[in-house]
């Protein structure tokens, strides 16, 4: 009997453990992904089933946790990501001084169908910047840049695709005030 009340009130205790330590252990999203891998060890007398019931839930815990944090960070890398290409292409003294930004955020694919990788002598400069991301959904995004070009303000859409930490989807769009 008294084993049975020991038993019950430290199980009662390790689960409060488990499930109110780490609330309010939140951290802002680190730029590097950290996976620790834990041992927990705990004298206890359970049955199997209650241990292996315990510990499935205990794992799936921490990858869910993981994951959840990992999307946030890729969400907030893609954005910035953006917020680079975007400056890149309101910014620069040519076109070839532009393209040779755009280079280091696009892939291969990317560059060649959009022309990047040609020279040019083109020696239109540009001042702006990126007024918003947008993101539509399946790494699909809309960047809003204001731009100076030849004494002109100049709204400009663009449309991109990301995948691999790169902008492998291009779109260029002016927008014009029509009233």
């Amino acid at each position: 009997m008294m084993k049975k009340v020991i038993f019950d009130v430290g199980f009662i205790l390790l689960m409060l453990g488990v499930f109110f330590l780490p609330v309010g252990k939140e951290k802002e999203p680190s730029k590097q992904v950290k996976i620790v891998n834990t041992t927990e060890t705990t004298d206890f007398s359970l049955s199997e089933s209650d241990s292996k019931a315990f510990s499935e839930e205990r794992t799936r815990d921490t990858v869910s946790e993981t994951t959840e944090s990992s999307i946030k960070e890729m969400q907030v890398n893609k954005k910035e990501l953006l917020q680079s290409f975007g400056e890149a292409y309101a910014n620069y003294s040519s076109i070839n001084d532009r393209n040779e930004k755009l280079k280091k955020l696009m892939t291969a694919e990317c560059i060649k169908k959009n022309g990047i990788d040609v020279k040019t002598s083109v020696q239109l400069s540009s001042e702006g910047n990126v007024e918003t991301v947008y993101q539509s959904g399946d790494n699909k995004y809309a960047v809003i840049l204001t731009c100076k070009q030849s004494g002109r303000t100049i709204r400009v859409l663009l449309l991109a695709s990301v995948k691999d930490g790169k902008v492998s989807e291009m779109t260029y769009n002016t927008i014009k005030k029509e009233y």
